[in-house]
């Protein structure tokens, strides 16, 4: 079923419950169109662009006519995905090559750093001019002159006369033109500027739900969390997943729960979940939440899983063994009668020698400037590469466990990882800022705490999972060390390796299931035809769920777990 789409908000009770816990709405400058049709499980990419087109042929706004090239270099991956459904929602034609585009726009303000992407005298043929240049012409309804706008000094003069006219506003006379753009000012004025739409939980799938950081319900779903957490650590897979999608289904609800009459539309809620939250409802806890939180079993697995290399099944083994505390567990790595295996115990001392600086909480300016500085690595070694930072950061977590940074480049078709993970993370290992590699794609480098190994779990995609530190040089230098995942993605997956390292979890495993219903197979890796394995590519993260037959959901609205 379709949700229809409010200039306001999803309910001003929504709104003010999400500003009340905090979380962050990612705004928007207009709502978006009808939705466009969607291909079918048999359509290829060619088909959905064709459609695509079409509907943008019929719209009209204050960029109409004009072809637009947004270059992603040094622009976030969430800024980057606004400013493409801005220039959509107005009428802009994007193009897949700046050589199509009558205006290109980009963050990059230095001439030798735009040459990396795209070549001088074809940039001198066209407008550049900052990213700002869309968000002020959508505010102010009309596409705007260039020159105050160009990205690069050299490029002032040919942005000026190169500069595209909207055939919105050249097919009107200006008297007409003025009047119509101050009747939609005053409209726009009498609205609220966020983009959002009515609140969905009902659905049985995480990838149609809004879910926020933080919940009007939290308290339940961090009591809720400790009896998931139990399961996952007894491998009690098939329990935990219930609690996780009733958790996923409650971070979904737009109200507090203050009776059980709410809670009959939330999916998963069998009866035992059920009459959990009816003792919620009349103390605040859940017994079992508590009972498990002050025992010793409970509290020596989660810790033994704190330590990177550490799983539950492992855990399990060292409590089994006698095992309570990290001094239990130091003593017994540095015996010689252990039966780990020198790879294991190597891996398992590193991950407790690091445990306490690894388990600090990573600020958003802190995980930006590691995104900084593995850009400049990349561009140095890989000039023309793109890069997201994916994960909790880009969901709006202000703290990360990690940081997860999926890239590419455009010459990178196929699967040539292999080469540019290792130069890429040999060049920072040069640098000082990777102390140890947790996992390489092919080879077992100086300092990796692992073999390398086939079956990774999650996807097919080359990656390094390091430990990174930045240099004291950096104001942000803490002398912490920090996890630092790097996934390259082939051109033609990279924005299906950004929905897939997006997360979360819940979504994710939802996205697959979807997937699977639509006769379709999805991961970060790609999405293909279960019928005849068919590879379709996405162009855009939106396209990822164009494909899937989706509603787009921004990634602040995919935290559907804790």
């Amino acid at each position: 079923m379709r949700v229809k789409h409010l200039l306001g908000h999803q309910s001003l009770k929504y709104k003010n419950a999400l500003r009340a816990t905090g979380e962050v709405i990612m705004p928007f400058k207009r709502p978006r169109p009808p939705p466009v049709p969607h291909a079918t499980n048999s359509s290829s990419t060619s088909t959905l662009l064709s459609t695509n087109h079409e509907h943008k042929r019929l719209r009209r706004g204050c960029l109409h006519g004009i072809k637009a090239y947004i270059l992603s270099a040094k622009i976030d991956g969430a800024e980057y995905e606004i400013l493409i459904g801005e220039a959509e929602e107005n009428g802009a034609e994007l193009c897949k090559t700046p050589a199509e585009a009558d205006i290109i726009v980009t963050a990059i303000g230095m001439k030798k750093r735009l040459e990396r992407h795209i070549d001088w005298n074809m940039a001198k043929g066209k407008a550049v001019v900052r990213p700002d240049w869309i968000r002020d012409s959508v505010k102010k309804s009309e596409a705007l002159p260039c020159g105050d706008y160009a990205a690069i000094s050299d490029l002032l003069d040919s942005s000026i006369e190169n500069c595209p006219e909207s055939s919105s506003s050249q097919s009107q006379p200006p008297d007409q033109a003025e009047a119509s753009t101050s009747q939609h000012q005053s409209t726009k004025e009498s609205t609220l500027p966020d983009l959002v739409y009515e609140p969905r939980y009902k659905s049985r799938f995480a990838c149609e739900r809004y879910s926020p950081l933080i919940c009007p319900n939290q308290d339940l779903v961090k009591e809720l969390h400790i009896i998931k957490l139990a399961r996952e650590m007894e491998s009690e897979e098939r329990s935990a997943l219930s609690y996780s999608r009733a958790i996923s289904a409650i971070k979904a609800f737009p109200e507090k729960i203050k009776s059980m009459s709410q809670i009959s539309d939330i999916p998963y809620l069998g009866d035992k979940l059920t009459g959990m939250i009816q003792e919620f409802l009349s103390k605040s806890t859940i017994s079992q939440a508590r009972q498990l939180s002050s025992d010793t079993r409970y509290q020596t697995l989660i810790s033994f899983t704190s330590v990177y290399g550490i799983g539950p099944h492992t855990a399990r083994h060292l409590y089994d063994l006698g095992l309570r505390t990290f001094d239990d567990l130091s003593r017994y790595l540095g015996s010689d009668d252990n039966a780990e295996g020198s790879g294991g115990s190597f891996a398992w001392r590193e991950g407790l020698r690091l445990r306490d600086e690894l388990s600090v909480k990573i600020p958003r300016a802190e995980v930006e400037e590691m995104g900084r500085l593995v850009d400049n690595a990349l561009q140095d070694i890989l000039p023309g590469s793109e890069s997201t930072i994916c994960g909790g950061y880009r969901r709006g977590k202000l703290e990360s466990n990690d940081v997860d940074i999926v890239f590419t480049h455009p010459q990178g078709q196929g699967n040539k990882a292999n080469n540019m993970i290792a130069r890429l993370v040999e060049r920072m290992r040069k640098d000082g800022l990777i102390t140890h590699t947790m996992h390489a794609p092919s080879v077992r480098s100086k300092g990796s705490l692992r073999p390398p190994t086939n079956h990774d779990g999650w996807d097919t995609l080359d990656k390094s999972l390091t430990i990174f530190n930045l240099p004291k040089t950096s104001p942000y230098y803490k002398g912490i060390h920090r996890r630092l995942d790097l996934i390259y993605a082939p051109r033609e997956v990279y924005w299906t390796a950004v929905v897939g390292w997006t997360g979360s979890t819940m979504f994710e495993r939802d996205l697959r299931l979807w997937a699977k219903q639509k006769g379709l197979k999805f991961d970060s890796s790609g999405i293909t035809r279960r019928r005849d394995t068919k590879a379709l590519y996405a162009t855009s993260e939106r396209d990822v769920f164009k494909l899937l037959e989706l509603e787009w959901i921004e990634p602040r609205l995919r935290n559907a777990d804790l």
